[in-house]
């Protein structure tokens, strides 16, 4: 109705806040009044509709995108919380192991305390050196078993480092790679979103002429 009023008397239609001067095409007094505003509103309508509808469309992407970020996120901490429980598993393990080892060791010790003392100087000097070297032995594979434990459990901890780096580099990567993939469609769309009202005031004009010429 604005349209329609600002025609009758005489001056120009007022046009969609959108649309640049050089973009308004001109029309004449000879064009009808009703047909060149009807051009203009519909014109200003689909445009309206495209811009609601590529709103819409961003919204559902973006929460898509956020979505997939948060099923990683949640997939990032299953796996971590995975690998905690692996190894607390293999420490339990471990500490028993260590456990029964220390008790095996405990109960030796104490049957050799209940062993009855013979006569130290009826022991012959090859079987105390016998007994020495047993001892020693005895020493030598339990600090090499200390020493495997504590190896294995460095081994394993690098490895559980070394994994939730790469899940943490994982999941910023591809955030990463979503967002930048979302800036370039966001500027593919509005590019093609400027090239398509373009044409249609291209189109417009042509109707605008084809009025004036009727």
């Amino acid at each position: 109705a604005g349209l329609r009023g600002a025609a009758a008397h005489g001056s120009k239609a007022e046009h969609p806040v959108f649309m640049r001067t050089t973009m308004q095409p001109a029309r004449s007094r000879g064009v009808p009044v009703d047909a060149a505003d009807r051009a203009y509103q519909e014109a200003y309508d689909r445009q309206q509709r495209a811009a609601a509808a590529l709103a819409k469309a961003e919204a559902a992407k973006a929460r898509e995108v956020e979505e997939a970020a948060a099923r990683q996120e949640r997939e990032y901490l299953r796996k971590k919380a995975d690998a905690r429980r692996l190894q607390h598993e293999m420490n339990e393990s471990l500490n028993l192991q260590a456990a029964a080892n220390a008790r095996r060791r405990d109960m030796e010790r104490t049957a050799k305390l209940s062993e009855p003392i013979g006569d130290p100087s009826g022991v012959h000097p090859v079987e105390r050196r016998r007994d020495y070297a047993t001892e020693n032995e005895a020493k030598a594979v339990l600090r090499r078993q200390l020493a495997a434990q504590v190896e294995s459990k460095k081994r394993h901890e690098k490895k559980r480092r070394g994994r939730e780096i790469r899940q943490d580099r994982f999941f910023l990567d591809g955030v990463l790679e979503q967002q930048k993939a979302e800036r370039r469609d966001k500027v593919a769309r509005k590019e093609a979103a400027l090239h398509e009202l373009h044409g249609e005031w291209k189109r417009q004009e042509e109707l605008t002429r084809v009025l004036k010429n009727t």
